[in-house]
């Protein structure tokens, strides 16, 4: 089975804010209309398996340093390279828009810890 990741549409703001909430405990939140705006910002992206949503990550805008504000996989999709698909197509529209560096901020007693780490990504300092 291929992901395929592509940037969000309008018709996918309910399946993304649904998800946002049902994974509240491991993600900072956002209004629907900070979602709504950067849909047409181009600024999330939308990870879909067989045609159905699996997944998105929400990102900042594509400069020198692109952050990554939120990221989430349905859970019975984790650990199957899902998220690093998405993660890696980030990575390719960040590395075409020069961008030096891609960061995040993540709770430090959440299993995605494991997750960006095997990304690639490493942590640079805990603040409380």
């Amino acid at each position: 089975m291929q992901i395929e990741v592509q940037p969000a549409m309008q018709r996918d703001l309910i399946y993304i804010d649904h998800l946002q909430k049902k994974n509240a405990e491991d993600l900072a939140f956002y209004p629907k209309q900070v979602f709504e705006r950067e849909i047409l910002n181009s600024r999330i992206l939308l990870a879909s398996l067989n045609n159905e949503p699996a997944g998105y990550i929400y990102h900042g805008s594509l400069g020198h340093q692109v952050k990554i504000h939120q990221a989430c996989i349905e859970y019975d999709l984790r650990g199957q390279l899902y998220g690093a698909e998405i993660v890696r197509y980030l990575i390719n529209l960040s590395s075409a828009a020069n961008s030096l560096s891609i960061s995040l901020r993540c709770g430090s007693d959440i299993a995605a810890n494991g997750f960006w780490k095997a990304m690639g990504f490493y942590c640079q300092g805990i603040t409380d």
